[in-house]
């Protein structure tokens, strides 16, 4: 009998060439020949490595499944089991919003670009949000910035929903409300973070400008949040922003001493006074020393006459601001 020659190439094929969701299964078969075109009807269980398509936004890379039905990542050797035909059946899934060329090769047997498997990736559906690039970093204190960027509406690989390939595209005016990795506001509590709460968007990009004035001297990274959208929690953070204060201000006291105490008796809350800005944020550079002294009313200095302040630190060296 007549047998076929060595392994010479793949053609990578489907009955269903239709359009593919990102995330979902299209069932594709791979079939060996070899160099005169003869199906390789003894092939058996080889290694072959899939190619042709990128990783999603979010790292997610395109697999198929082995001769084990485990999903394999592209560029991995995937076990697959030829039949008697020459074929072998596997799972395929894509993860990135793009056209798509599926190929397989095994040493020297490679899928030419006329034997290929071509595919149009459209995203799923809008499941959360994520900023397209980094947001401005330093920034001050009280003072407006832009976020110099614009806030996507992603699927769950982090494609955008842009309404390609005949998916359906995200859009209109919707609330935002934001987090902070941070603590919010300013540390005196006098002031509240202000964002951009209303957003138009199109083609799953915002429209409006975003901007934002933040009032803690910190690093803290940026996050989304529109209430609809189905993974909230997997919102994607800014890049770290770091929060610089302003200029020094004022002396106030970050941690009130206790309300309420014994003659004689150690307060069971120590006072701590800071050297800030206008909203509380400790001047770490500041050098000097502060003064405690014990008044029976506030605004205007009256001595006590009933009882003596006392302590070992009642003057103390700054200390990182405080």
């Amino acid at each position: 009998s007549i047998v076929p020659a060595d392994l010479s190439y793949f053609t990578v094929s489907a009955a269903d060439t239709s359009t593919v969701t990102t995330g979902v299964s299209r069932a594709i078969t791979v079939a060996a020949y070899d160099v005169y075109n003869n199906v390789k009807t003894n092939t058996g269980t080889i290694n072959v490595t899939f190619s042709g398509a990128n990783s999603s936004p979010s790292g997610q890379a395109a697999t198929c499944s082995n001769a084990s039905s485990a999903d394999v990542a592209f560029g991995t050797a995937t076990s697959l089991t030829f039949n008697s035909s020459g074929q072998a059946a596997t799972t395929l899934k894509l993860y990135k919003a793009e056209t798509a060329a599926i190929k397989a090769t095994s040493g020297s047997a490679v899928t030419s670009s006329t034997n290929d498997l071509d595919l149009t990736v459209k995203h799923n559906v809008a499941d959360h949000t994520k900023f397209t690039a980094n947001l401005p970093s330093p920034v001050n204190v009280g003072t407006s910035f832009n976020f110099d960027t614009t806030l996507g509406v992603v699927d769950q690989y982090d494609n955008v929903c842009d309404g390609a390939n005949g998916a359906t595209a995200y859009g209109g005016t919707k609330t935002v409300s934001w987090t902070l990795s941070g603590t919010a506001n300013s540390p005196d509590g006098t002031q509240t973070d202000v964002f951009v709460t209303s957003s138009g968007f199109t083609s799953g990009l915002s429209t409006t400008t975003l901007s934002s004035t933040l009032y803690r001297a910190q690093a803290t990274t940026i996050s989304a949040n529109i209430a609809s959208l189905p993974k909230t929690a997997a919102n994607v953070a800014s890049n770290s922003v770091t929060v610089n204060a302003g200029a020094i201000n004022k002396l106030w006291f970050s941690q009130q001493p206790s309300t309420s105490c014994v003659a004689t008796q150690v307060l069971a809350q120590q006072p701590k006074v800071a050297v800030s800005d206008a909203y509380g944020n400790a001047a770490t550079s500041a050098s000097g020393t502060i003064a405690l002294r014990a008044s029976t009313t506030t605004g205007a200095f009256t001595a006590a006459a009933n009882g003596v302040l006392s302590g070992t630190s009642l003057s103390v060296a700054l200390a990182n601001g405080e």
